[in-house]
């Protein structure tokens, strides 16, 4: 019976991830890039090892090198973080490598999976919230990006692995066995990690624009690009007033959106993301998302007491997207949960 080998199945688990974002509406580049790439990768490495075909040796590890670039550059654009092109200097690097220095190929891809497993690791959203990610997404988040992180470790843990293994002769069907696997096991987890985390972000329904629009009502620092722990404070005046923006959109009911992301409520503000973020904890030290989520609670405490709906349709009028969510963020401000809430009649 013919068997199909393992990077082919590897290629098919990604490009259905891929189809399964697109049709839900998912359109972030970055992350379609990386999908495209895993699966390209994981075709040439099952192609590497049951043909003949040279040109193949070379375009494996420079297409392996833009594996974590683009996993960190899926993240970064998740985070609302410029991009850089300086990270081009990996696969330059790579061709460089292929042509001056094979040897050193297997230490320069161990590397780059480490240095940028170690940037998806400290590479945190600005005030802990990723701007193009759903409000109660967090969580979920952070745990998909420390598995892609996990993965991209064992990734360069494997790779000198299997370099060792064949410097020391080791040339029988074992080896190449070994590398498919575990390349094409480690492409799929990680093409898996980032499709989940791409579920967080809702169906692109406008075309992004920059994410401030009349710049003469916002302080030239709102730009910035400094991280969260040099973050300049904004003048009293300027936090105010755009916190009280802020809540004039929410009071509106803009928080039952349940697509409802960082990005998204400072295009309605027309005042960018991070000076949102900052007069936020600023007046009233707690995050956006934490923001969000009281007015979604307190509407939910009025739908729990002035109705018969039932608590799942009530989680879903207050803004939450899930029964999980729902409960904990519940708990957390009331002291116990929607059900219990209703039953106690307070």
């Amino acid at each position: 019976m013919p068997t199909i080998p393992l990077p082919f199945i590897a290629t098919g688990v990604l490009l259905t991830v891929i189809a399964t974002l697109w049709h839900r509406g998912m359109r972030n580049r970055w992350f379609l890039i990386f999908l495209a790439v895993a699966a390209l990768q994981t075709a040439i490495v099952g192609l590497r090892w049951s043909t003949d075909l040279s040109w193949l040796r070379s375009m494996q590890p420079v297409l392996a090198s833009l594996v974590p670039l683009s996993a960190f550059l899926a993240f970064s654009d998740l985070d609302g973080n410029r991009l850089s092109w300086r990270h081009m200097m990996w696969p330059l690097a790579m061709i460089t490598a292929l042509l001056w220095l094979p040897v050193t190929i297997d230490m320069l891809l161990s590397l780059e999976f480490l240095f940028y497993g170690w940037l998806i690791y400290t590479g945190k959203p600005v005030d802990g919230v990723s701007h193009n990610a759903r409000f109660g997404s967090e969580a979920t988040i952070a745990h998909m990006r420390k598995g892609v992180v996990a993965a991209l470790i064992l990734s360069a843990a494997s790779d000198v692995v299997v370099s060792a293994v064949l410097n020391l002769g080791y040339t029988s069907l074992a080896a190449p066995v070994v590398a498919t696997t575990l390349s094409a096991v480690l492409l799929a987890l990680i093409g898996g990690l980032l499709g989940r985390t791409g579920l967080e972000m809702p169906p692109e329904t406008e075309p992004r624009t920059p994410e401030a629009e009349p710049p003469e009502t916002i302080a030239p620092h709102a730009f910035s690009e400094e991280p969260a722990t040099s973050a300049p404070l904004l003048a009293e005046e300027e936090a105010r007033e755009t916190l009280a923006t802020v809540e004039a959109l929410l009071r509106q009911g803009l928080y039952k959106d349940h697509d409802l992301t960082l990005t998204r409520l400072a295009r309605r503000a027309h005042i960018p993301a991070r000076t949102i973020s900052r007069a936020v904890n600023q007046v009233h030290g707690i995050s956006i998302t934490d923001l969000v989520n009281r007015y979604r609670v307190e509407e939910a405490r009025r739908l729990l007491k002035g109705s018969d709906l039932p608590v799942t349709q009530i989680m879903l009028d207050a803004g939450f997207q899930t029964k999980s969510n729902f409960n904990r963020v519940f708990k957390e401000l009331e002291g116990q949960t929607p059900t219990a809430f209703r039953q106690s009649g307070t």
